[in-house]
């Protein structure tokens, strides 16, 4: 089970990249608009729960 993995096909750096360019993206599209991103934040605050483990 432990050797189950054939082939890497996408490693983490090129995940985190990506991540790092789609937030940018984000960012941009959002940045006239009502804070939207603003809100979605604050949001996870009330709730108390990271959007991830990093």
């Amino acid at each position: 089970m432990i050797n189950d993995i054939e082939q890497v096909l996408i490693t983490e750096e090129e995940i985190k990249e990506k991540i790092k360019e789609l937030g940018e993206k984000i960012s941009n599209d959002y940045k006239d608009s009502d804070n939207l991103l603003r809100r979605v934040k604050r949001c996870r605050g009330v709730y108390g729960r990271p959007y991830s483990t990093h």
